[in-house]
């Protein structure tokens, strides 16, 4: 699953205060999500992710920290066809 231009629209202006304001850059949020629901809807293992969504580390860590804070949630609330991980956090495969 690929977010729809529509639903990246919905997210976007939130997106930008996610991204934190010291240390290193994160990679584009759009690209985060997509590959987030390509791991969910394939039931792929985070380290089986196919390498042109880059490193599963840096995902999985991304999903952790928005589980935690609540961000994933707020995006699922956002995007219909998300897949709400369950507990405060993502479960690993």
């Amino acid at each position: 699953m690929s977010l729809t231009d529509a639903q990246w629209a919905r997210i976007e202006p939130y997106s930008r205060r996610r991204t934190p304001k010291r240390g290193g850059r994160w990679r584009d949020h759009h690209r985060v999500i997509d590959t987030i629901a390509f791991k969910f809807q394939t039931g792929s293992q985070w380290v089986h992710l196919p390498e042109r969504y880059g490193n599963w580390r840096g995902v999985y860590n991304r999903l952790r920290v928005w589980g935690v804070d609540g961000t994933w949630a707020w995006v699922c609330g956002r995007v219909p066809s998300c897949r709400r991980v369950p507990g405060s956090g993502p479960t690993r495969s």
